[in-house]
């Protein structure tokens, strides 16, 4: 009963606090801790918009309701304010104060980690807090953009500089695509209206732009920035980005229309690849005589040497058994195995079984493929052309409209799909019907030898023989080895003993031709006698030439140096004969040169003298 009233107390407590009336509310001191709550300039939470409540009676029947839990409290009270029910007891600043752009935690995430037991508002008390206000206060006459009651900080727009809205790593992101890209957003737009008529926009490329749609709140905040400035200019390039594909009709599903179209008919060809090459194997295992031969070689290798064991006896065996012959050691020799054994039986006896590989040219990658996955490609083919046949639909239906209300479309989705789709339904269709061929022939081939029940899919099933064949052709590389090292050794055995006969003859007439039979019994004993003579005569020889060469280097060395002194002298007396003409020369002018100047000078001089007669005899007369 105490309980109950408790309860009941706790109760009627915090719905006394709801129904209370919310009063001294300071817009502004909302608006600055929602700004210090959205502390990334990308932060996407939105605080919604402060809600009241209606008044919420507290039940009057008996029982009475437990007490609310802290998580309904939390509700509760972020219902009517839209802020954390605790608040810090943080001094207000004298003045407008530059903030800090980090990313705020959310509190119901605070429990359990570092942040839990720290508590910050201690550290006031020892903090200068007026040298902190002097040394981060705001420039005067700038005044920092408050935040909407949306909860979104915005890069600053001062001297132009861009804002953004989006989250910074993404932003970067987009940035980093569309300047891989270079196009404009004019151009990016033109080409997604045309369903890119002229293939500006590569496959990679789209498959980048879908993972950058502009969500709907991305959408809200930079129509909200827009509206504000009155201009989308001072948006940053991956903003104004999302802001101009934004203002594309259905831009979501046009780029995945767009990247169904580029993409469709490259899958759909690997497709029909892989069920080729799942086909063909199918086809020349099935057909395959070698194989068969070689199967029953090894049965009955196998029978035999499972006589009267409980294995033996055997009608047949799986190809997963095959794997299992180079376990089988031969006890002979420790480097073989049973597959050496069958190889070497089959290369005696049925030596068509060795050429095993022609017939399975194709089982090699058709092991690399699974039904499940070409299946999920198809589905996933399947899936594409139904979204691009939906979407064809609401194209249609979009062309009906605005070509009743009069208006002009130069949109071309939907022209393109139905060329797309017309195109390509058809091999859609030969590639299933290929698909369920590929099917049948490949259950027919495991069913050949006795596997349906535990082998279904072609990787399964091909890759046992793939393994089989590289060991049977490794198997077979080594014997093949083996024979050539044996024939290698004959050849060189026969040749050894050829030269020998070869040398003993000639070593027998050379005894005899020297004289030597009574003191050299052995051709090693000639030969090394023989062997040190020629070393000695080519030794002396070399000497010989070497001294040859000298005399003549020497020769030719005093040759040119008697030339070499002619021509100098030859060179010095042209040089003395030079010299002394041109010493000649040069006195004969300076001698000419000073008669001209000798008679310039006496017939200056006569005419100063007759002109100093002149005068005088003037003077006189006068």
């Amino acid at each position: 009963m105490v309980l109950q009233q408790l309860s009941l107390q706790s109760t009627m407590d915090v719905y006394t606090e709801v129904n209370q009336p919310i009063t001294n509310i300071d817009i502004n001191e909302i608006l600055s801790r929602n700004s210090a709550e959205c502390l990334s300039p990308s932060d996407p939470r939105q605080s919604p918009r402060p809600l009241l409540l209606p008044p919420v009676c507290p039940p009057i029947a008996p029982p009475p309701p437990p007490p609310p839990s802290s998580q309904q409290l939390t509700i509760l009270g972020g219902a009517i304010y839209a802020q954390p029910l605790v608040k810090k007891n943080v001094p207000k600043p004298n003045g407008p104060l530059k903030s800090i752009n980090w990313t705020v935690i959310p509190n119901e995430k605070i429990a359990g980690t570092i942040w839990e037991k720290i508590d910050d508002e201690k550290l006031y008390q020892q903090l200068d807090l007026a040298e902190l206000s002097e040394n981060f206060a705001m420039a005067k006459g700038t005044v920092e953009e408050a935040d909407s009651v949306s909860g979104t900080l915005r890069r600053k727009y001062r001297g132009g500089s861009s804002i953004s809205v989006i989250e910074p790593r993404r932003a970067q992101n987009c940035t980093i695509m569309l300047s891989k890209l270079r196009l404009t957003n004019k151009q990016i737009t033109r080409a997604l209206l045309s369903m890119d008529q002229y293939g500006e926009l590569p496959r990679d490329m789209l498959e980048q732009m879908l993972k950058f749609i502009p969500t709907k709140e991305e959408i809200s905040q930079l129509r909200e920035t827009v509206e504000r400035f009155r201009t989308p200019s001072v948006l940053a390039i991956a903003d104004r980005f999302l802001y101009e594909v934004s203002n594309i009709p259905r831009y979501e599903q046009r780029l995945q229309c767009l990247f169904i179209i580029t993409s469709f008919k490259e899958r759909l060809d690997d497709v029909a690849t892989n069920i080729q090459v799942v086909s063909n194997a199918s086809i020349s295992v099935s057909n395959s005589k070698r194989l068969r031969y070689l199967l029953r070689l090894i049965l009955a290798v196998g029978n035999y040497l499972n006589y009267e064991k409980r294995n033996g006896n055997a009608f047949g065996f799986t190809l997963d058994s095959l794997r299992l012959l180079t376990d089988v050691r031969n006890s002979l020799r420790s480097d073989r195995n049973l597959l050496h054994y069958i190889i070497q039986i089959a290369d005696s006896k049925f030596p068509e079984i060795l050429r095993l590989k022609r017939d399975f040219g194709g089982v090699h990658d058709a092991a690399r493929h699974s039904r499940v996955e070409i299946e999920q490609e198809l589905q996933s083919l399947r899936s594409c052309l139904a979204s691009a046949s939906d979407e064809l639909r609401n194209g249609q239906h979009e062309v009906s409209e605005a070509s009743t209300s009069g208006k002009g479309n130069e949109d071309r989705l939907v022209p393109t799909l139905s060329n797309f789709l017309g195109s390509v339904s058809n091999d859609f269709i030969d590639v299933e019907r290929k698909f369920a061929e590929m099917n049948k022939k490949f259950d027919e081939c495991v069913r050949l030898f006795g596997e349906e029940s535990t082998l279904n899919s072609p990787d399964e099933f091909f890759s046992i023989l793939s393994k089989f064949l590289n060991s049977f052709n490794e198997c077979l590389h080594q014997i093949w080895q083996e024979r050539e090292d044996i024939e290698r050794i004959k050849k060189q055995t026969l040749a050894r003993s050829i030269f020998a006969k070869k040398l003993s003859c000639i070593f027998d007439e050379c005894v005899r031709l020297f004289g030597e039979e009574s003191t050299l019994n052995s051709p090693d004993e000639f030969f090394s006698i023989l062997s040190k003579f020629l070393n000695s005569f080519n030794e002396c020889l070399h000497q010989i030439w070497q001294e040859r060469e000298d005399i003549e280097r020497i020769k030719k060395q005093t040759l040119a140096r008697s030339i070499f002194a002619k021509k100098c002298s030859i060179l010095s007396k042209f040089l003395n004969s030079f010299n002394e003409c041109l010493h000649q020369i040069w006195q004969e002018r300076e001698d000419i040169e000073r008669i001209k100047k000798q008679t310039l000078a006496r017939s200056i001089f006569a005419k100063k003298c007759s002109l100093h007669l002149f005068i005088q005899k003037n003077i006189r007369h006068f």
